[in-house]
This record gives structure tokens, sequence and C-alpha cells, in this order.
């Protein structure tokens, strides 16, 4: 009997995740937020256009402060991400299928009222952390094997720009490392959209979320207000010390990843664990399997387990303050 009600959340768990692959892939090829050579406009941008001008509509007040802080910031994680703006009405879209779905799997299932609303919670949260997710993804892998070789190039472009800060990072494109590259052409946009270009600067660091990446940035912040004439030097010297320091870096990821794959040794234990004891005693076994209590702690525990695999990626992606 547990064995049957574990297929069954497991054919309900690829059930939910097919219909959600399959629906972002749909909301994606509709909501290509591309500059409009009509006055025509699809469902979706029409819809986010509206919604945008609900939340800045009139005297800024501090909650409407607040949601524009968090739209440019996953304004961020999606181009860098994806190479288009956030829709916030695709994100509606989808948080609202995807928690429908959550909640009534939950429902049927345990047939408690908080599991589902832990369900709702997590339903709400799943696309922004998956979004979060391929952002961490895309950075880490641009901190870890794209910085160093581009300081590499930045550098020479610097030269050929007649040390010219911000026309540097134009030369770089062609020779961009492809680690670096959607985080380049993010920062490009960024400096076109006419914001001060040492914020712009201090973004790209923040984006990167390293150390090295900051001395890179105040280094060229230097350059940029005329405190060091040329900068040359101070970048080779920041090339050295990360190439020096590189091993025990890769030392540590290693140790990072293993702590995040621990987790998945830890929860199958416990797995098992509770399988275990539920063969051996009956009792336990009826109480998990035919009451709604014990169904309610199976859930739980599976969105507990969920969250901690997710805290854990979003722990190893995110930079060493992350």
């Amino acid at each position: 009997m547990v064995l049957m009600e574990i297929a069954l959340f497991i054919l309900i768990a690829a059930g939910v995740l097919f219909l959600y692959v399959s629906l972002t892939k749909w909301v994606s090829s509709r909501s290509q937020l591309k500059r409009p050579t009509s006055t025509q406009y699809t469902f979706l941008r029409e819809a986010d256009r509206k919604l945008r001008r609900v939340i800045i509509k009139g005297k800024e007040r501090w909650y409407q402060r607040f949601l524009r802080r968090q739209l440019d910031k996953w304004d961020t994680w999606s181009e860098i991400a994806t190479g288009k703006s956030f829709s916030l009405a695709a994100y509606l879209f989808q948080a609202l299928f995807l928690m429908t779905l959550l909640v009534s799997a939950t429902w049927i299932y345990s047939h408690s009222w908080f599991p589902s609303l832990v369900a709702a919670v997590v339903g709400m949260a799943g696309p922004l952390a998956m979004l979060k997710a391929r952002f961490l993804r895309v950075t880490h892998r641009a901190r870890r094997h794209g910085l160093l070789p581009y300081i590499d190039v930045y550098k020479h472009a610097y030269i050929r720009a007649s040390e010219n800060v911000i026309t540097a990072f134009h030369l770089t494109e062609p020779d961009c490392p492809a680690a670096m590259r959607p985080v380049l052409e993010w920062f490009l946009r960024r400096l076109h959209n006419g914001s001060s270009q040492r914020e712009g600067l201090r973004e790209f660091a923040v984006v990167l979320h390293s150390e090295w990446a900051h001395v890179f940035v105040n280094y060229l912040i230097s350059g940029l207000e005329g405190e060091a004439e040329n900068i040359t030097r101070s970048l080779s010297q920041l090339q050295n010390e990360m190439y020096r320091l590189r091993d025990e870096e890769e030392e540590r990821d290693m140790i990072t990843q293993g702590a995040f794959y621990g987790n998945f040794v830890i929860i199958g234990i416990t797995f098992l664990g509770v399988l275990f004891l539920c063969l051996l005693m009956p009792k336990m076994k009826e109480f998990y399997v035919q009451s709604d209590t014990g169904r309610a702690l199976l859930a739980l525990a599976l969105f507990t387990w969920v969250s901690m695999i997710g805290y854990s990626y979003f722990r190893m992606k995110g930079g060493e303050n992350g």
C-alpha cells in the first residue's frame, strides 16, 4: 500500500512538472517582449504593460517603490538568464497555474488545509525560484569560468580604446568568453539606458557577486573618474592574484558542492527510514497511509525537502556571500 501511495504521488508530481514545462514553453513563445513595429500587442505584452503602469501610477508610495525595486531585480535576472525582460503577466499566469495544480494535488492527497497552504506558497514562488536558479547558474559559470579570461580580454581592449573604460567594454564583445557573454550583453544594454556609468559598473560587480569582480570594478571606476591615468598594471596584478588563488577557490567550490549533494543522501536516508518503519510497524503504516494527519505530514516533509534542496542550490551558486 505504501508503494502504491508513493507511485501515485510520483505520477502526480510528474504530471504537474509536465504540464508546467509545457505551459512555460507556450507562455515563452507568446511573451517575446520585442519592440513592436505596429500598434498591435499580444495579450501578455499588453497585460504586462498595464500591470506595470498600475504599479507606478500616481504619487509613488512605499509599497510601489518596493514593487519597482523588485521588478528591476527580476528584470535583471530575466535579461541575464533568458535574454529578455521579465514578464509580470506571464509570471502571474504561471504562478496561478502551478499553485492551482499543487494545491489541488495536496488537498486530494492529504485533505488538510496547512499542507495546501504551503503548496500555495510553493506554487506562487516556484516560477521566480526557477528564474533565479537559471540566473544563478549563468552568473556562477561567468564568475568561475569567464571572469579571469575576460579581464585579460578587457585589458587588451582597454589599450586599444586609448584607455577609455567604457569603450573598452564594447571592444571586448567579439572576443568575450562564452561564459561571460550573457552578463556582458546585459551590461552593454544597461550602459545604454541613460543611467550613471558608475552605478552600472557597481551593478556589474553585484551581479557577478564576487570579491574579484568588485576589485575589478573599483579599478575601472578609478580609471573612469580620472583617479588613475592607466589601470593596465592594476589589472595585471589582479590577474596574477586570481591565478594564485584559483586552486583554493576550486577546492572551496568542491566542498560546497559536496554539501549540496549531501542533502540528497540525508533526504534519501530519511525517506528510506520512514518506509522501513512502515514496513515493520503496521500501526505506523496505517497512520501514514490511511489517516489524513499522516498524509499531511508526508506532504509537509516533501515540501520541506524540496525547500532544503532549493535553498542549498541557491547557496551553492550564489557566490562567496550567497
